[in-house]
């Protein structure tokens, strides 16, 4: 927590491996929250809070709707403000773009599943929906075309480590991945996203060779926006592992000379490598998820 004249900084930060869904009460009175992503450069300027009396305490605190993927960070700061929240609780994930529209309030978002969704103002006013046209999760099972930086290349009908792959169990470096994706009818309103499930460790994405990014931690999710198209979609997804691999397949070193001239001194723990060999490449399940961009007005 930081304080610069009238602002108040946080820095948040999910160090588990799940997703958060929080409801967190921070202690600058009543004042407006923006959240900051530091890796997108983005802000969220409408989130979901309401101002809490600390039952006995005297004090007014402001509590933030949160959600946090595995290892995921942000800022949040506050400013002071004379308005009361817009949406002060929902079960409608963000982000959500909401404003006041003479006696209504309007809300833009992502729908990403089927389902029914409450929104509530600051008078404790309710208002339920329901959305039912999500398409389904859309699995991308290959077969894959795997190419290594030295030019090594297999065809692989489903995905598994490269230690499960004889020749590649002791290789460290890129490896490229391809496949085709068949969409009939990716939908109005539709956004897409591709999810790469398990990957160790980095991974950088092309989809008919336009850049999705690169997934590096947590929920290694990627966002399609217009580079998905009807009909055949080419991806391509380059992953590196850790040197691990290949240093695990090194002759060892022979430290003789060494330990006869200045001993060994601080040991050779540090040297032992995990026992067993830890998993290297895309190990998916890959899948397409698809979300609705969704205005409701109550």
């Amino acid at each position: 927590h930081r304080r610069i004249e009238t602002q108040d900084l946080y820095f948040l930060s999910n160090v588990s491996m799940h997703v958060q869904n929080l409801r967190v009460q921070f202690a600058v009175g009543h004042k407006a929250p923006q959240r900051w992503d530091p890796e997108t450069a983005t802000v969220e300027e409408t989130l979901v809070y309401q101002y809490v009396d600390v039952h006995g305490s005297g004090r007014s605190v402001t509590e933030v709707q949160l959600h946090l993927d595995p290892y995921e960070s942000c800022f949040i700061v506050f400013a002071p403000l004379d308005d009361r929240p817009v949406v002060t609780r929902t079960n409608w994930p963000g982000p959500l773009q909401i404003e006041k529209i003479g006696n209504q309030i309007q809300v833009t978002g992502l729908v990403p599943q089927n389902r029914e969704y409450l929104l509530a103002d600051a008078d404790g006013h309710s208002h339920h929906f329901s959305v039912q046209d999500v398409p389904k999760p859309l699995p991308v099972s290959g077969p894959w075309r795997l190419t290594f930086d030295d030019g090594i290349t297999l065809d692989l009908s489903g995905l598994k480590s490269w230690t499960e792959l004889p020749e590649r169990k002791s290789y460290s470096g890129w490896g490229t991945y391809e496949t085709n994706i068949e969409v009939q009818y990716p939908g109005e309103n539709i956004e897409w996203v591709l999810d790469l499930g398990t990957v160790h460790e980095t991974a950088e994405a092309k989809l008919n060779g336009v850049s999705l990014g690169i997934a590096w931690k947590g929920s290694r999710r990627l966002p399609c926006r217009t580079a998905l198209k009807p009909g055949s979609n080419h991806l391509m997804v380059e992953v590196a592992n850790l040197w691990t691999n290949k240093v695990g397949s090194l002759p060892k070193r022979d430290l003789r000379a060494v330990a006869e001239t200045y001993g060994i001194r601080w040991g050779t723990g540090g040297e032992k490598l995990p026992s067993p060999i830890l998993p290297s490449g895309l190990l998916g399940p890959v899948v397409m998820l698809a979300s609705r961009r969704w205005t409701e007005r109550f």
